[in-house]
């Protein structure tokens, strides 16, 4: 039987009734979780870094010449993209750059582990990877989210995702 966002939500609460925010949040990244094979490929990310290195290298080489040309001044949104692209493209490379021996990796699950991590280190205080609790949400949330079931119920795996995003998601 498929899980829901709503056992999910119940799941990071450790059984208790979830407040509203957790199940809107679940909902609010569940699109970018759902089960699209057919783009599990670093194609996004070849795409989305290109297109990054791309506008950092021509908006000052055409944008601000022609603001000058006109004598006008260009948009202080220039400098925040420029400065935004700067701190962006360290951030999209390494999904390009890895080697291309080992698993590929799951960009789905890594975010599906984000967010349940996010969540529960909100609920409970801090991100806990290693708790079983933590990984039963993580397995349904991706279920939830149009995946298919484990077939072996197995769910230890998920502590590998969240460890991967526990530098990300410091305790509060």
């Amino acid at each position: 039987m498929k899980a829901t966002l709503e056992e999910a939500a119940a799941l990071l609460c450790k059984g208790a009734v979830p407040p509203d925010w957790v199940a809107e949040r679940l909902d609010e990244y569940a699109a970018l979780i759902a089960d699209t094979t057919e783009h599990q490929s670093d194609d996004i990310d070849r795409l989305l870094l290109k297109s990054a290195l791309h506008l950092q290298r021509l908006l000052p080489l055409y944008t601000i010449p022609v603001y000058e040309m006109v004598d006008g001044e260009y948009p202080a949104c220039i400098d925040d993209v420029l400065n935004g692209l700067e701190e962006l493209t360290p951030l999209l490379a390494p999904g390009v750059e890895r080697p291309r021996r080992g698993p590929k990796l799951d960009v789905g699950r890594h975010l599906c582990a984000a967010v349940c991590a996010e969540i529960w280190r909100d609920l409970h205080g801090k991100p806990q990877p290693h708790s079983p609790k933590l990984w039963e949400a993580c397995e349904a949330y991706w279920v939830a989210c149009g995946h298919p079931e484990n077939p072996s119920g197995h769910v230890k795996n998920w502590e590998d995702y969240l460890l991967d995003n526990a530098p990300l998601i410091a305790p509060r």
